[in-house]
């Protein structure tokens, strides 16, 4: 049997992809949310903390900062909003952008951008890493 936690994470993730895929963010000069795939979902949900993580790498054959901005960005709102059971929302959010499968399997470390929120009342960080963009 499905437990219900893992049950609404994966409703949860549906729902992220089919909202950040191939929309348009307004407050980024119409710029389309690059294709992506997901390559890492973890949940983490006990009484101390409630944390998500997610590792997606971009699928777009040309990737630019604005693109990587706008991902980010939408990723991090739809995970910030995730129902948890101990918390009303997640306390910590982790968010790494690659620019390929490859990067991500020789060293998580070399993401394109990423996003850390610890704790409940954190704005959390955006973090770009320039040599890896265009």
């Amino acid at each position: 049997m499905i437990n219900q936690n893992r049950l609404m994470s994966l409703v949860f993730v549906i729902l992220v992809f089919l909202s950040c895929k191939n929309t348009t963010d307004s407050n980024k000069m119409n710029i389309k949310i690059p294709s992506y795939e997901l390559l890492e979902d973890k949940v983490y949900d006990i009484p101390l903390k409630s944390q998500i993580s997610y590792r997606v790498v971009i699928t777009d054959t040309t990737i630019t900062k604005p693109k990587v901005v706008s991902l980010i960005e939408c990723l991090v709102r739809e995970q910030s909003s995730h129902p948890m059971s101990y918390h009303k929302t997640p306390t910590h959010v982790f968010v790494y952008v690659y620019s390929s499968r490859s990067d991500y399997e020789s060293n998580s470390g070399s993401w394109v951008a990423m996003y850390s929120k610890i704790g409940t009342d954190s704005p959390g960080e955006y973090q770009y890493n320039d040599e890896r963009l265009k």
